[in-house]
């Protein structure tokens, strides 16, 4: 019978000696928990913003301001994924998840037509 409190979706499956690093460190860096958890580029962004949100200060800015700048990143970066997600699988999104697509992210270029929009 499968654990319903803790399933193994929530283990991490990295190297053993850097999972028992980890487990030992107060203080998580963003690069640990994306190799423990062996993220690909747009779920580490995500896990990187969301780590290190509140946590960054720049001069001339808010503290709360650079808080809410690295959440909006995560969310970009997760609503990027799923749309990859998406389109390999060829899944039809909830209307609502296709809004927030069209909101946030920007058109992807289509490389097989030559698209030159950045020259």
């Amino acid at each position: 019978m499968a654990d319903k409190i803790n399933p193994t979706h929530y283990k991490p499956t990295g190297p053993k000696k850097l999972l028992e690093r980890v487990i030992r460190l107060r203080d998580l860096q963003a690069i640990d928990v994306i190799e423990v958890f062996g993220l690909g580029p747009h779920l580490a962004s995500t896990a990187k913003y969301i780590l290190r949100a509140g946590k960054k200060s720049e001069q001339g800015y808010d503290d709360a301001f650079k808080e809410i700048e690295d959440l909006g990143k995560s969310v970009w970066y997760t609503l990027r994924y799923m749309q990859n997600v998406a389109e390999e699988h060829d899944i039809k999104v909830p209307e609502k998840t296709q809004q927030m697509f069209d909101l946030m992210l920007p058109p992807k270029l289509d490389l097989s037509k030559g698209d030159n929009r950045h020259e």
